[in-house]
């Protein structure tokens, strides 16, 4: 639905034409930090509130980078955090998360989620020669 700027008769669509393919183009980063985060172990160590100093020391992570990784998996609605600051922000697993990319879960299907990935990556290789 359309909104229209306060002064303005103009009104502006919500959503660009061309989203789906803005979200498309982000998708090998997230897949890439999904995967980061799988490999790395972080969901099961943010099953408990963390900042980006505390999760890299734990994992023995680059901090600045560590903080990067955690605001991508909170915009990608994997990640709940609080605090304002960006020293101070806090970062933990949603329940979707818990349950299906924690090891301890039954439900677990990280393993899943990164083989899929793994075995399309010779096709993406194939499509991006062609």
């Amino acid at each position: 639905m359309p909104i229209t700027p306060k002064g303005s008769a103009m009104p502006i669509p919500s959503q660009h034409a061309l989203q789906p393919d803005r979200y498309l183009a982000i998708a090998p980063f997230q897949a890439d930090g999904l995967a980061a985060a799988l490999e790395l172990g972080i969901f099961d160590a943010l099953a408990t509130p963390h900042t980006p100093a505390q999760l890299a020391a734990a994992l023995s992570l680059h901090a600045p980078h560590t903080a990067m990784l955690l605001e991508l998996l909170w915009s990608m609605q994997m990640l709940e955090r609080d605090g304002t600051d960006d020293g101070m922000r806090r970062y933990r697993c949603t329940a979707t998360t818990l349950q299906y990319f924690c090891r301890n879960s039954v439900a677990f299907c990280g393993d899943a989620w990164l083989s899929r990935l793994h075995a399309l990556a010779p096709a993406q290789v194939a499509i991006e020669r062609a």
